[in-house]
């Protein structure tokens, strides 16, 4: 071979290494980047920005009054117009819905939530008012004088005969009405005036406060009240275990009828909650449950018994012995323990700080659940009844509630508002909630929800944006699309006033939000960074490399030497 074909034949070979490399060089990049669908960051980032939730939740207040006494003292139709026009300027003005931009609370002046805040929910009223001439009691508080919607509300006012120390009587009832009688005519519009807004707009103004809390301080998660402290964080789904534990089974046997209590009482309680949560129950029996902490002792009418103070209270649950964790869920638990004490330890008690025996004899643990002690009296067999099991269900209901975030409904300053009157809350029916409480909750969630999704969008938006070796697959665009189009929906609904609707997008919203910001494929190039790969693939190119770099610039100077004598030769 000659020397020409010799350089001919290397030149074709090392010009089919560098086609080699040209044509897997994109191969490589191709196969080897990162996954990334696109995401509408702008979309998202849009509702971080000023005034972007700025929403004035619209309460409908009915106001009727009737003819109680049948002397005509009840307001003419155009003082009627008048009072009920009156009345929906104060509220909107004492909740900051009017330009005003402050809310006036019982002598107490709070500043409108800060512009740079993203969301801004106030309540707003709008009052219309009749007059019933055909009615003369007011005592029949029937289905027929509440309402059936979210949001919708009425009151009504009689007025009776006035008498030496008669007050008013201000009665709320389970059912989205109030009723309030005054003593003397009602055609005092000044009085009526302040009479009616001292109750409309105390028993919405802890909510109000709440709305404050949540946007101000961006999310539940920044809370450090009590309140926030003990209340579960919002699930779309919760798992329910009862748990009765036996201490010392060799001395008492104990059995229970679960199934009938959790379906007789608690079952309806959960049915109310249903279109915010879903509910998993289960239940278990653990023997020879030891006591984790220990108890002391404490002179009670004439005997000592045993007792667990509060500051031991956190330390009751013993997790390495109790597996309350009966089901396998990725639900958030909650626990609900009848522990049954030894005979060693009996009768034990819970006291307060000041050595108060409580009389339920149970104690609440902020975002687990709730503990009830029973003391065995007697050695041998105890079986629970539906009827022995009544009392400690109300107990795990108002357990519940606390933890479930359900806050009774009351009228803030009516002591103050109005000294003389007289306020009966009707107590919760079966169901454990009154009307009024789901009324806040459903809409308190709603707003907390959508707060939350958006505060987790923005998030995932920022890690995607400074994490560019994170995968984003198809899977979480759709979640985060879908995401934002329940918040579309959801704002949607709120300008409507349909809270349930509201409460529905804004739900599946947060649960998209959470589902694509927690997505386990996310994280799994993230232990392959730039630089691990470099790590790799240096010690296999760069001996490749080199070579074929120097074969290159070898090859190119013989080309230009050649060039040269040929040009020599020519000239």
């Amino acid at each position: 071979m000659s020397s020409e074909d010799y350089e001919r034949t290397r030149t074709r070979v090392l010009v089919s290494i560098l086609i080699v490399f040209l044509l897997a060089a994109p191969i490589w990049w191709r196969t080897t980047e990162v996954y990334r669908a696109p995401l509408p960051v702008e979309d998202i980032r849009a509702w971080k920005e000023d005034k972007a939730f700025h929403r004035t939740l619209t309460l409908n207040v009915d106001v009727a009054f009737y003819d109680h006494i049948g002397d005509g003292s009840i307001p003419t139709a155009g003082k009627l117009v008048e009072i009920s026009e009156k009345l929906e300027n104060d509220l909107n003005e004492l909740y900051g819905t009017t330009e005003k931009g402050r809310a006036v609370r019982r002598g107490e002046v709070e500043e409108s939530v800060p512009s740079e805040v993203f969301a801004d929910v106030k309540l707003g009223f709008r009052i219309s008012g009749e007059l019933d001439l055909s009615c003369t009691d007011v005592a029949a508080k029937g289905d027929s004088w509440s309402s059936s919607l979210n949001g919708h509300y009425k009151v009504h006012v009689a007025c009776t005969r006035p008498e030496a120390g008669k007050q008013t009587d201000i009665y709320v009832s389970s059912k989205r009405a109030v009723f309030v009688e005054i003593p003397g005519q009602c055609t005092d519009d000044v009085r009526v005036s302040h009479t009616l807004l001292s109750v409309i707009g105390g028993l919405f103004a802890d909510e109000q406060t709440n709305y404050l809390k949540m946007t101000e301080q961006k999310g539940e998660a920044a809370n450090t009240d009590w309140e926030s402290m003990r209340t579960m964080k919002y699930a779309s789904k919760y798992q329910v275990t009862f748990s009765l534990l036996n201490a010392d089974p060799s001395k008492v046997l104990v059995n229970w009828d679960i199934q009938e209590a959790v379906k007789a009482y608690i079952l309806p309680f959960f049915s109310q909650l249903s279109e915010l949560s879903e509910f998993a129950i289960d239940s278990q029996v653990q023997n020879y449950a030891a006591l984790p902490i220990q108890s002391q002792l404490m002179e009670k009418d004439g005997r000592t018994v045993h007792v667990l103070r509060p500051e031991a209270l956190p330390h009751f649950i013993n997790s390495a012995e109790w597996n309350l964790a009966s089901v396998v869920s990725s639900a958030p638990p909650l626990n609900f323990v009848l522990y049954i004490p030894p005979q060693s330890q009996s009768p034990l008690f819970v006291v307060t700080f000041k050595n108060d025996v409580l009389e339920t004899n149970a104690f609440l643990i902020p975002r687990w659940g709730g503990v009830v002690i029973s003391n065995a009296e007697e050695i041998g067999v105890r079986h629970f009844s539906l009827d022995d099991l009544h009392p400690i269900m109300e107990v795990y209901v108002a357990q519940l509630r606390d933890l479930l975030g359900v806050k009774h409904i009351r009228i803030r300053n009516v002591e103050t508002l109005l000294p003389n009157a007289q306020v009966t809350y009707e107590t919760a029916p079966d169901a454990g909630i009154t009307l009024w409480e789901l009324d806040q909750l459903v809409r308190r969630r709603t707003v907390q929800n959508i707060v939350d999704a958006v505060t987790t969008l923005n998030s995932l938006a920022t890690l995607i944006t400074n994490l560019e070796s994170m995968v984003v697959l198809d899977d979480i665009q759709s979640q985060v699309l879908y995401a934002l189009d329940a918040l579309r929906q959801a704002r949607l609904a709120l300008e409507a006033n349909d809270f349930s609707l509201a409460s529905q997008y804004a739900r599946e919203a947060f649960v998209s939000s959470e589902a694509a910001f927690f997505d386990p494929t996310m994280v799994s190039m993230l232990y392959f960074p730039d630089e691990h790969k470099y790590a790799v693939y240096m010690p296999l190119f760069v001996p490749i490399s080199v070579p074929v770099l120097i074969a290159v610039i070898r090859e190119i100077n013989g080309w230009k030497n050649r060039k040269k004598r040929i040009k020599q030769k020519e000239e």
